[in-house]
């Protein structure tokens, strides 16, 4: 590589790069808990008891087909309906303690399998990532403010 290298370049590396974390992270999900109800599951824990409509709007899909996948949550016992207080037509939907539990244990092991990897980083190899992870925030959050600059001493670069 000549130069610098370029937006497109490093786009291309940062996609890569992402999606490869991603997939090693998704191979220690047991068979059977797929995305789209890990999504679900996740965002009931997070958010409280919520709706079929609501979930579904949460997670961009048609009320219909986050039924099926309550039905199946529910099937395992991750998710629980319960009555919603002032509606009795409406059920809400909300993590049952599996349903918990599967997440935190998911979280933990993931966090662990990138903490070994960053266990082999000197100190200043992870004050480099604590400052890129914070681009990596802005642009996966989609913020319009920008990113702090580099502090001197990290964007220097290292012989």
């Amino acid at each position: 590589m000549n130069g610098p290298p370029t937006v497109p370049e490093i786009s291309s590396r940062v996609r890569l790069a992402v999606g490869r974390l991603h997939r090693r992270l998704r191979q220690l999900v047991p068979t059977g808990v797929t995305q789209s109800r890990l999504s679900a599951l996740s965002t009931v824990d997070a958010s409280g008891p919520l709706s079929i409509g609501a979930l579904a709007a949460a997670e961009g899909v048609a009320a219909s087909t986050m039924t099926r996948l309550v039905d199946s949550l529910e099937g395992d016992g991750l998710v629980a309906r319960i009555s919603d207080a002032t509606d009795r037509r409406v059920a809400r939907i909300q993590a049952t303690e599996r349903g918990s539990r599967l997440l935190r244990d998911l979280r933990t092991e993931a966090d662990h399998h990138v903490a070994d990897r960053l266990a082999a980083l000197t100190p200043e190899d992870l004050e480099q990532l604590a400052w890129a992870l914070g681009i990596l925030e802005w642009i996966a959050e989609d913020r319009a403010e920008r990113p702090p600059m580099a502090p001197a001493h990290v964007a220097e670069p290292r012989a």
